[in-house]
């Protein structure tokens, strides 16, 4: 036997080795993890996940056992990379491998789900097709990386944001057909006015059924509907809203989540602005309208929020959504409530701008206009 196949040998037989000898680590490791007392915080150790992992997880965890951890950096260096070079449909491939391997990597699940939202989707002519990688995008972070990381607010914020921006503004050219199809989908789960009844679905477990089904828990939605609204679940925000309180939830109130709180009062704003979808059933359209009487409610989201932040960022969204506020009401001629709220707004913060009275401010600029959305087609969840 020549000296290069000898060296061979050697090195399978020590590979082999130390994957058996990483594999006998695995019951110490986990002996390890249930065993916290008497340890300091530097040298507890962390489950992987509390809940049962799938077969492949599972699989992969054995096999790998102190590998993994190796495997899941070079697979995201090559992420990195394949990020860079504009190559997102491979991406989700290898994405999808960082997840299996650490599913508790949160940050490889939001990657992933920005990549088929953002990246893959504009990569298609169509709205359906669209819609497709963007709904991918949501089951990803709703459906399975919320599964593995249950208390991570970077999650509960991409999900919202994903609803907030992706299908709640304009930026994208299919965002009309994205809402319609929301909104249809919705539709069939409250009833055509947006909002839940309640007491029903307290009797009708089918009916919750099917909004668990959509990662919606209805005592969760009862409680937003009680202290902010009540809400259009119709309406894009109002699903932002409902996941930015989840992260903020899950980050505890001596740890608040800073992206998820400025989650909340964006989604609050964005509400007032055009929170209301009214269905015109003979034309299947759906056409959006401010929620003027949402406006107590948005203030003291803001006055809560700027209360707890050390940094001028609330305020300054808070003036922002004043300013507009002012326009709005002013265009749908609510003359007293506009200049109820123009007089707070130079009374909490004044400015050039304001010490010019009423109709010289709202000249400055123009508010957002209703919008119709074209009929729904059907689609499926």
């Amino acid at each position: 036997m020549c000296v290069e196949s000898r060296r061979s040998i050697i090195l399978v037989v020590a590979a082999t080795g130390l994957l058996w000898w990483a594999g006998q680590q695995t019951p110490h490791l986990a002996g390890s993890r249930s065993t916290t007392a008497g340890r300091s915080p530097e040298t507890e150790l962390t489950p992987l996940t509390a809940s049962p992992l799938p077969p492949t997880v599972a699989f992969t965890t054995v096999v790998l056992a102190g590998f993994r951890g190796l495997a899941a950096d070079l697979l995201w260096l090559r992420a990195t990379a394949l990020q860079d070079e504009g190559r997102y449909i491979e991406l989700v491939q290898l994405a999808d491998w960082i997840t299996v391997l650490e599913p508790q990597f949160s940050e490889v699940w939001a990657l992933q789900a920005w990549n088929m939202a953002y990246n893959v989707s504009v990569m298609f002519p169509g709205d359906k097709e669209r819609w497709r990688w963007v709904q991918n995008g949501i089951r990803l972070l709703r459906d399975r990386g919320l599964h593995y990381n249950a208390t991570a607010p970077l999650l509960y914020h991409e999900l919202g944001w994903l609803f907030l921006h992706k299908i709640g503004t304009n930026v994208d050219p299919s965002a009309a057909y994205y809402k319609r199809q929301w909104a249809s989908r919705m539709l069939e789960r409250v009833g055509p006015d947006g909002h839940p009844d309640y007491v029903a679905l307290k009797r009708d477990a089918a009916a919750a059924r099917s909004l668990k089904d959509m990662g919606l828990d209805p005592e969760r939605m009862e409680e937003l509907d009680i202290h902010y609204g009540p809400l259009d679940w119709r309406v894009a925000e109002t699903h932002a809203l409902y996941w930015a309180c989840l992260g903020q939830a899950v980050a505890g109130p001596d740890n608040t989540s800073a992206s998820c709180e400025r989650m909340i009062y964006h989604s609050m704003a964005a509400l007032f602005d055009h929170g209301q979808l009214t269905y015109i059933a003979g034309s299947e359209q759906f056409v959006t309208s401010p929620r003027f009487d949402l406006l107590p409610n948005v203030m003291q989201t803001f006055e809560t929020a700027m209360s707890r932040s050390e940094n001028s960022l609330p305020a300054e969204a808070y003036v922002s959504f004043l300013s507009s506020a002012v326009r709005l009401l002013k265009f749908y001629q609510n003359e007293v409530e506009a200049r109820t709220l123009f007089d707070e707004l130079h009374r909490r913060f004044p400015s050039h701008a304001t010490l010019q009275g009423l109709d010289a401010f709202v000249r400055g600029a123009s508010p957002s206009l209703p919008q119709v959305l074209s009929p729904p087609q059907e689609t499926t969840e």
